[in-house]
């Protein structure tokens, strides 16, 4: 019964400390943009991305940015160019790197890819891979 009682209470304190874990976002996709944002990154020191669009009816790659930043804004990829009634698929892969409470080193996760399909005028499907 006290194991159990110290165990809550060592959650609860490691619950307070964790100020959220960051993550990005397809805010907004119109008929020739895409706009992406990471949210809930207060304590990212900084990240690498790859991002990569495929043009899914021509069967290719449309367009590939890759970004590597110690600050974040809140909007942090703006496609343009796209089609509409063009299917395409969005691909991040991303690497965060915290800052250890006493500032001396960064600790990162592992790499995390996303993928975003899309037609303008359908719904977004996503998955989640660790890689």
């Amino acid at each position: 019964m006290i194991c159990g009682y110290i165990f809550i209470l060592l959650f609860l304190c490691f619950l307070c400390s964790v100020e959220g874990v960051a993550k990005f976002e397809i805010t907004s996709i119109s008929s020739s943009s895409i706009v992406v944002r990471m949210i809930s990154a207060s304590n990212v020191s900084r990240f690498e991305m790859d991002v990569t669009i495929y043009d899914l009816d021509r069967l290719r790659e449309f367009r590939r940015t890759e970004l590597s930043a110690s600050r974040h804004d809140d909007q942090l990829f703006s496609f343009d160019g796209l089609t509409s009634d063009t299917w395409f698929c969005v691909r991040l892969i991303y690497r965060l790197f915290y800052r250890t409470p006493d500032g001396l080193s960064e600790i990162s996760t592992k790499q995390v890819g996303l993928n975003f399909m899309n037609n303008i005028s359908s719904r977004t499907v996503h998955s989640e891979k660790k890689l």
